[in-house]
């Protein structure tokens, strides 16, 4: 408080005043500045621009209730803020215009207890709250006259039946990895892996089936680099070793395949990197017969080195064809193998 715009906030208690500042989350937006949200304050964001210059943005105007507890935010590529709260769901900030926006159970939020957030590779808004998961699929819409409702996923249990995903779990982070793929932390039911629509659980992490140390996960995080995915418990610190899975490149300069050349007694998968969204990628021998063939989801795609039946290719040199979804631009690479 005493070298920028954050407000030192003072609640009496029997003991006297305590004074503190709240600052739940913070972000950088295209621009370089860094936004930081403060709690139980009118002037609940505050913006450092790269020159270090501080200004304070006091939303009570348009939204009384703002002075509360916040949660997480995020910032849209088009750089509006958005940030979660404890008892009135999502605050939107438009800086081009100076206006703030209200975005709650009226439009299908499960509940106005907001704990996560995280924009997926496609723009779309995960909400997690403490009582289940939605999505925005245009969360530029909820700065309009008409706002999009907020989306359940509905998937079928092992009876076969429809239910909301995460339906009444306390959903307390979301991370996104370069496959698009969710990676889902709750309080009491472990960690999930969802397909990129949420319909496809392809992991559930719990203390019966890993060495969590607890179901409560508090917080998950990617090292996109590694492929490891760590995750913070209420006892510790476990790390899982996933597949690589790199953001999406804007064309196909990067194309690699690793490692290359496999070696004998090597039993991964081979990693194909440096793709661009939903590339489409074709493996043949060097006589021409395919071999394999995938589209990312990200920026990589894992390959087990099996064939369309199954086994394991054979010893030899292996032409990797690539396109672009627009099939504008193109690569070639190799790859080769040693069994």
């Amino acid at each position: 408080n005493t070298n920028s715009s954050l407000i030192l906030s003072e609640v009496p208690t029997n003991n006297g005043p305590l004074r503190f500042q709240r600052l739940p989350d913070s972000e950088f937006d295209n621009q370089g500045n860094l936004w930081v949200s403060q709690s139980l304050e009118d002037n609940s964001l505050h913006r450092r621009s790269p020159s270090g210059q501080w200004t304070a943005f006091d939303l009570s105007d348009e939204i009384p209730e703002v002075s509360q507890s916040m949660t997480k935010m995020v910032i849209t590529n088009d750089g509006k803020i958005i940030y979660g709260t404890v008892d009135i769901g999502l605050v939107g900030f438009d800086p081009e215009t100076s206006m703030a926006v209200n975005y709650n159970e009226d439009f299908n939020l499960v509940s106005n207890y907001i704990g996560s957030l995280r924009l997926d590779l496609n723009g779309q808004l995960w909400i997690g709250s403490n009582l289940g998961l939605r999505i925005l699929f245009n969360p530029n819409s909820i700065f309009t006259d008409t706002p999009s409702d907020a989306r359940s996923v509905i998937i079928e249990d092992t009876n076969g039946i429809a239910r909301e995903l995460l339906q009444d779990e306390a959903v307390l982070d979301i991370e996104v990895d370069g496959n698009n793929n969710k990676w889902v932390a709750t309080a009491s039911s472990g960690a999930f892996l969802f397909s990129p629509s949420g319909r496809e659980t392809l992991f559930q992490f719990t203390t019966d089936n890993s060495p969590l140390p607890s179901n409560a996960i508090n917080d998950i995080a990617i090292d996109e680099g590694t492929g490891k995915v760590y995750f913070a418990t209420n006892n510790g610190i476990v790390a899982f070793q996933g597949e690589r899975s790199s953001k999406p490149e804007d064309d196909l300069e990067s194309v690699r395949a690793f490692p290359n050349p496999v070696r004998p007694g090597f039993d991964g998968n081979v990693t194909i990197d440096g793709l661009t969204d939903r590339a489409r990628v074709k493996i043949t021998d060097i006589e021409g017969n395919l071999v394999y063939e995938a589209v990312s989801q990200g920026g990589s795609i894992p390959w087990d080195t099996r064939s369309f039946s199954g086994n394991k290719v054979a010893s030899g040199v292996y032409l990797l064809f690539i396109s672009t979804n627009d099939n504008i631009e193109t690569a070639v690479s190799k790859l080769m193998i040693v069994r």
